[in-house]
């Protein structure tokens, strides 16, 4: 599904460029759009989808979906024209502060943009430090690696797809994206019944 693909990363809001390219080599990139895309798969078509209520917490064969989702146009740009894109670089002076790692697809029906995007939020935990020791295991003996990375994971946390929004922890999509406004809503109307 994201064969080709670019990987890219999504910034906090204060920073000017909140999307940035990252660029890999093309192993890199073809393992992780791998990834991404058979993670992305059950929250496409395996699972059973409830609408976001605000009060629903779904069950490990359900994902929860929030409908008219507006996508932030940094990322829609970000799929149209990756190559546009500010590099993603790090700078020993100021830790960066992602909030997540994303791949995504842009498509053509009816004369409209269709977008696929998969997201998989981005925990502090997944700097690889130099402030720590890692080590990585090589010819039966574990040796230090003293430069800066990141992990990524093989979980996506949330899938876009068309207008919608599916994910399974509204706890975990959260910390993507700003979902204030349809939580409020959810639950209004759940007052309202």
């Amino acid at each position: 599904m994201f064969k080709n693909s670019s990987i890219m990363v999504l910034l906090n809001d204060e920073n000017e460029n909140p999307v940035q390219l990252l660029e890999v080599d093309k192993n890199t990139q073809d393992a992780i759009a791998k990834s991404f895309a058979e993670a992305a798969m059950p929250l496409l078509s395996g699972k059973q989808i409830v609408p976001f209520d605000g009060s629903y917490k779904p069950n490990d064969d359900e994902g929860l979906s929030i409908c008219n989702f507006h996508l932030p146009e940094a990322i829609t740009d970000a799929i149209r024209n990756p190559l546009g894109l500010q590099s993603f670089v790090y700078d020993k002076d100021s830790e960066p502060d992602i909030k997540a790692i994303f791949i995504g697809i842009r498509t053509e029906a009816n004369n409209s943009e269709v977008f696929t995007v998969a997201f998989q939020r981005f925990r502090k935990e997944q700097y690889l430090s130099t402030k720590k020791f890692s080590l990585f295991f090589e010819n039966n003996t574990f040796k230090i690696e003293n430069r800066w990375g990141i992990g990524i994971t093989d979980m996506v946390d949330c899938v876009f797809t068309q207008s919608e929004l599916r994910f399974s922890s509204y706890y975990y999509v959260r910390q993507i994206f700003d979902l204030s406004e349809y939580y409020r809503s959810a639950t209004d109307s759940e007052v309202r019944n």
